[in-house]
Parts: structure tokens; C-alpha cells; sequence
């Protein structure tokens, strides 16, 4: 019964320490593995949208982490080092984010933005108040209740900053426009 008993002992421990060397073995074995793992996580870091939208594809294509990283041309450490946040993804090489996208079969400037490269806010122009002014201004003389009242070029050229600011917040609270986000000019509440 002890040598029986010790068979059995043994052969579950034969198994569990041959199964990690078949893991790493077999790539059909790694790929039901690792496919259904999330994304590691760094503490200090969360993954990007680019790695999420990654793990998202290959679980969905069935992939292990290694073909992914393949198919992204780049190797499984920095594919990892990517997705643990030790390596940011805004400085990946274009070379890999245009992978990423025709893997993702997404454009290249939507992977910019997943990667973190691009910012929204990059392609939204803000005009200058000088630039805000002068639309004010234009929109002030093109008004037929206000056109006798805007300055004309050699007044509002030589006039102060603040009397041109002045003028056209009068002018975008009269015609209940907007030219200006409010920072101008301190606001005072109405008693």
C-alpha cells in the first residue's frame, strides 16, 4: 500500500511539472492559454486603447501572444514590455503602429490616436483672441443693427486691447453670439 500510495503521489507531480515544459512547448496548448488571459498590467500604468484593441483582435482571431507580437513585426518581450506599460506605445516606430493598424484594419491615424501619439485636442484648432477679435469685429460690421457702430480699420487699429475686447464682448452679448470661451474676461454676476 506505501508503494502504491507513492506511485500516486508521484505521478500527479510528474504531471504537474511535465505540463509547464508541454506549455512551452506545443504553440496549440500556449495559444488556448494565453489567448484568454487579459492583458498584464503594470501598477503604475494601465494599458493603452493601441494594447487593448490588440489583446480584443488576437483573442477574437484565436492568436497566441507570440504570433500576435509576429504579426505586429516586433518581438514578444517589447509586445509584453508594450502591454505592462514599461515601454510607452506613443513612441512606438511608425513602421509598427502601420502594422498595428493593418492588423487592427483600422486607419493609421486612428492607431495614432489609440497609441496615444495623436490627442484629439491636436486637431482641433483654437484661434488666438487677436483672431477671435477680428471674426467679432467682421461679424459686427456685417450686422445691420451694429454696422454703424463698429469701428472702422484706423480706430480699431490704433485702439487698446482691452477697448477692442470690450467692444466685442459687447457686441457678443447684444447679438447673444459667441466669440470667446469666457477666459478673456472676468465675469461679474448680474444684480
Amino acid at each position: 500500500m506505501t508503494s502504491s500510495s507513492a506511485k500516486k503521489s508521484t505521478s500527479p507531480q510528474k504531471k504537474k511539472t511535465a505540463k509547464p515544459v508541454v506549455v512551452s512547448k506545443q504553440a496549440g496548448i500556449s495559444r488556448k492559454r494565453n489567448v484568454h488571459h487579459a492583458a498584464p498590467v503594470s501598477k503604475e500604468k494601465a494599458p493603452s486603447a493601441l494594447m487593448s484593441k490588440l489583446w480584443e483582435q488576437a483573442a477574437a482571431n484565436n492568436e497566441s501572444l507570440p504570433e500576435l507580437a509576429g504579426k505586429l513585426d516586433i518581438s514578444y518581450p517589447y509586445l509584453m514590455a508594450l502591454a505592462r506599460g514599461e515601454r510607452p506605445t506613443e513612441k512606438m516606430d511608425r513602421a509598427h503602429l502601420v502594422s498595428a493598424a493593418k492588423y487592427l484594419n483600422l486607419s493609421v491615424g486612428q492607431v495614432y490616436l489609440l497609441a496615444g501619439t495623436l490627442l484629439p485636442e491636436d486637431f482641433i484648432f483654437e484661434p488666438t483672441k487677436d483672431e477671435k477679435m477680428q471674426h467679432a469685429l467682421l461679424a459686427m460690421r456685417n450686422d445691420p443693427l451694429w454696422t454703424a457702430y463698429a469701428p472702422n480699420e484706423k480706430v480699431w487699429k490704433h485702439a487698446d486691447p482691452s477697448v477692442k475686447l470690450l467692444i466685442c464682448l459687447l457686441y457678443e452679448r447684444a447679438a447673444r453670439t459667441s466669440f470667446f470661451d469666457g477666459t478673456e474676461a472676468p465675469v461679474y454676476s448680474e444684480k
